[in-house]
């Protein structure tokens, strides 16, 4: 399923994919408040470094240059590996998927690196509306 370049919180302009080496913050994009999205992660080309680590949250606000909170619950478990097919995992591993509940308009996601010089290829962070709607019930 091709995703909207609105539901898109990572990459650039029509590109969602993006290689992230460093700790940084997303363009908070228009979501509406009051709505229920399933965020989605995927790493799907090479990690490397020593030890290397990725935390991604989501956080919220009410303009898109304002002041960023986290979203409860809106965490990403941990990442230390690429999600693309291997030789040990040929179907490749699934995107990693949270609900994420919004209180505000907009989205954006934060990127924690840790490690010794780590690099995540290929990494995408796309927003779907569940199956039934996006209305937070």
């Amino acid at each position: 399923m091709a995703n909207d370049e609105l539901l898109r919180l990572s990459g650039s302009t029509n590109n969602p994919l993006e290689t992230i080496t460093a700790t940084g913050n997303g363009t908070g994009v228009l979501v509406g408040a009051n709505r229920l999205v399933l965020a989605k992660l995927r790493i799907g080309g090479a990690v490397s470094g020593t030890t290397p680590t990725l935390d991604i949250k989501t956080q919220e606000s009410t303009t898109a240059a304002g002041t960023y909170t986290d979203i409860p619950g809106g965490a990403f478990a941990q990442q230390t590996a690429s999600m693309a097919a291997s030789a040990a995992s040929p179907a490749g591993g699934g995107p990693a998927i949270i609900a994420v509940r919004t209180t505000k308009d907009y989205v954006r996601i934060v990127k924690t690196v840790g490690g010794t010089t780590p690099s995540f290829a290929s990494v995408s962070v796309v927003l779907d509306p569940p199956v039934g709607g996006v209305t937070a019930g």
